[in-house]
Protein backbone atom coordinates (compact mmCIF):
# COMPACT_ATOMS: atom_id res chain seq x y z
CA UNK A 1 0.00 0.00 0.00
CA UNK A 2 1.29 3.24 -0.74
CA UNK A 3 1.53 5.99 1.91
CA UNK A 4 -0.57 8.91 0.74
CA UNK A 5 1.77 12.70 0.12
CA UNK A 6 -1.52 14.77 1.18
CA UNK A 7 -4.85 13.30 3.53
CA UNK A 8 -7.82 15.41 3.03
CA UNK A 9 -10.69 15.11 5.91
CA UNK A 10 -13.72 16.03 4.33
CA UNK A 11 -15.20 15.54 0.86
CA UNK A 12 -17.08 18.88 0.51
CA UNK A 13 -15.99 21.74 -2.00
CA UNK A 14 -13.32 22.48 -0.42
CA UNK A 15 -11.72 18.94 0.30
CA UNK A 16 -12.74 17.74 -3.25
CA UNK A 17 -11.45 21.20 -4.76
CA UNK A 18 -7.95 20.47 -2.61
CA UNK A 19 -7.54 16.71 -3.95
CA UNK A 20 -8.24 17.57 -7.57
CA UNK A 21 -5.30 20.47 -7.35
CA UNK A 22 -3.11 18.42 -5.74
CA UNK A 23 -3.51 15.27 -7.73
CA UNK A 24 -2.95 17.66 -10.58
CA UNK A 25 0.49 18.55 -8.81
CA UNK A 26 1.26 14.84 -8.75
CA UNK A 27 1.04 14.60 -5.19
CA UNK A 28 -0.79 11.10 -3.92
CA UNK A 29 -4.00 11.79 -2.25
CA UNK A 30 -6.16 10.44 0.23
CA UNK A 31 -9.76 11.31 1.10
CA UNK A 32 -11.62 10.60 4.32
CA UNK A 33 -15.34 11.56 4.03
CA UNK A 34 -18.53 10.38 5.73
CA UNK A 35 -21.53 11.41 3.06
CA UNK A 36 -24.16 12.62 5.29
CA UNK A 37 -27.59 13.40 4.17
CA UNK A 38 -27.85 17.59 4.47
CA UNK A 39 -24.10 18.09 4.37
CA UNK A 40 -23.40 21.57 3.99
CA UNK A 41 -21.68 21.76 0.31
CA UNK A 42 -24.43 19.65 -1.06
CA UNK A 43 -27.18 21.56 -0.01
CA UNK A 44 -25.98 25.08 0.77
CA UNK A 45 -27.23 27.65 -1.48
CA UNK A 46 -24.43 28.68 -3.43
CA UNK A 47 -24.08 32.33 -2.42
CA UNK A 48 -20.72 34.12 -4.20
CA UNK A 49 -21.12 37.27 -2.02
CA UNK A 50 -18.43 39.03 -0.52
CA UNK A 51 -19.33 41.87 -0.64
CA UNK A 52 -22.37 41.66 2.05
CA UNK A 53 -21.20 41.82 5.61
CA UNK A 54 -18.60 43.28 7.71
CA UNK A 55 -15.66 41.51 7.39
CA UNK A 56 -12.20 42.85 7.76
CA UNK A 57 -11.04 44.44 4.48
CA UNK A 58 -8.31 41.74 3.60
CA UNK A 59 -11.04 39.12 4.22
CA UNK A 60 -13.50 40.70 1.44
CA UNK A 61 -10.45 41.28 -0.95
CA UNK A 62 -9.60 37.16 -0.55
CA UNK A 63 -13.29 36.40 -1.25
CA UNK A 64 -13.43 39.50 -3.88
CA UNK A 65 -10.77 37.52 -5.72
CA UNK A 66 -11.88 33.93 -4.82
CA UNK A 67 -15.73 35.07 -6.41
CA UNK A 68 -13.60 36.77 -9.86
CA UNK A 69 -11.27 33.20 -10.28
CA UNK A 70 -14.87 31.25 -10.19
CA UNK A 71 -15.79 31.63 -13.58
CA UNK A 72 -12.28 29.84 -14.62
CA UNK A 73 -12.37 27.09 -11.70
CA UNK A 74 -15.53 26.53 -13.32
CA UNK A 75 -14.16 26.43 -17.14
CA UNK A 76 -11.32 23.58 -15.58
CA UNK A 77 -14.21 21.86 -13.77
CA UNK A 78 -15.93 21.41 -17.01
CA UNK A 79 -12.93 20.41 -18.90
CA UNK A 80 -12.43 17.67 -16.64
CA UNK A 81 -15.88 16.47 -15.59
CA UNK A 82 -17.82 17.66 -18.94
CA UNK A 83 -20.29 18.79 -16.67
CA UNK A 84 -21.34 22.63 -16.96
CA UNK A 85 -21.56 24.58 -13.44
CA UNK A 86 -24.63 27.70 -13.86
CA UNK A 87 -22.88 30.14 -12.65
CA UNK A 88 -25.26 33.20 -11.57
CA UNK A 89 -23.76 36.51 -11.91
CA UNK A 90 -26.94 38.84 -11.71
CA UNK A 91 -25.89 39.96 -8.20
CA UNK A 92 -27.37 39.98 -5.07
CA UNK A 93 -29.73 42.19 -2.76
CA UNK A 94 -29.19 42.57 0.72
CA UNK A 95 -31.95 43.76 2.17
CA UNK A 96 -32.75 46.40 4.92
CA UNK A 97 -35.72 46.48 7.19
CA UNK A 98 -35.72 49.87 8.73
CA UNK A 99 -34.60 53.26 7.36
CA UNK A 100 -31.60 53.09 9.73
CA UNK A 101 -30.53 49.45 8.80
CA UNK A 102 -30.19 50.96 5.34
CA UNK A 103 -28.38 53.71 6.19
CA UNK A 104 -25.79 51.23 8.38
CA UNK A 105 -25.75 48.91 5.27
CA UNK A 106 -24.70 51.78 3.00
CA UNK A 107 -22.08 53.22 5.30
CA UNK A 108 -20.00 50.38 5.23
CA UNK A 109 -20.79 48.71 1.83
CA UNK A 110 -18.52 48.59 -0.66
CA UNK A 111 -17.88 51.22 -3.51
CA UNK A 112 -19.56 48.95 -6.22
CA UNK A 113 -23.20 48.10 -4.11
CA UNK A 114 -25.92 50.18 -5.34
CA UNK A 115 -28.24 51.40 -3.03
CA UNK A 116 -32.14 50.89 -3.49
CA UNK A 117 -34.91 53.15 -1.60
CA UNK A 118 -38.09 50.99 -1.11
CA UNK A 119 -39.46 51.82 -4.03
CA UNK A 120 -36.56 50.91 -6.20
CA UNK A 121 -36.33 47.43 -4.55
CA UNK A 122 -40.34 46.64 -5.08
CA UNK A 123 -39.75 47.80 -9.04
CA UNK A 124 -37.24 45.29 -8.70
CA UNK A 125 -38.61 42.54 -6.93
CA UNK A 126 -42.16 43.46 -5.71
CA UNK A 127 -42.14 40.20 -3.21
CA UNK A 128 -39.84 42.66 -0.81
CA UNK A 129 -42.36 45.67 -0.84
CA UNK A 130 -42.72 45.35 3.22
CA UNK A 131 -38.79 46.45 3.30
CA UNK A 132 -37.30 49.83 3.98
CA UNK A 133 -34.87 49.40 0.99
CA UNK A 134 -31.60 47.23 -0.09
CA UNK A 135 -28.24 47.24 -1.45
CA UNK A 136 -27.54 45.79 -4.52
CA UNK A 137 -24.06 44.09 -5.20
CA UNK A 138 -23.85 43.88 -8.87
CA UNK A 139 -20.74 41.54 -8.80
CA UNK A 140 -21.78 38.88 -6.38
CA UNK A 141 -24.28 35.67 -7.32
CA UNK A 142 -24.09 32.37 -6.76
CA UNK A 143 -23.40 28.66 -8.24
CA UNK A 144 -25.16 25.65 -8.31
CA UNK A 145 -23.72 23.16 -5.16
CA UNK A 146 -25.58 20.62 -6.01
CA UNK A 147 -24.25 20.46 -9.77
CA UNK A 148 -20.82 21.34 -8.42
CA UNK A 149 -20.48 18.48 -6.61
CA UNK A 150 -21.52 16.60 -8.99
CA UNK A 151 -18.95 17.95 -11.34
CA UNK A 152 -16.06 17.32 -8.42
CA UNK A 153 -17.38 14.48 -7.79
CA UNK A 154 -16.71 13.23 -11.60
CA UNK A 155 -13.31 15.13 -11.77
Amino acid sequence: MSVPDLVIAGGGIVGLTTALVAARRGLRVTLVDQPRAGAASRTAAGILAPSIGDAAPAVREAGIAAREFYPQFLGQLLARSEIAVPLDGEGIIELASTPEELETLHARAPATAERLDASALTALESALAEHAGALLHPHDGAVDNGIIMIALDVA
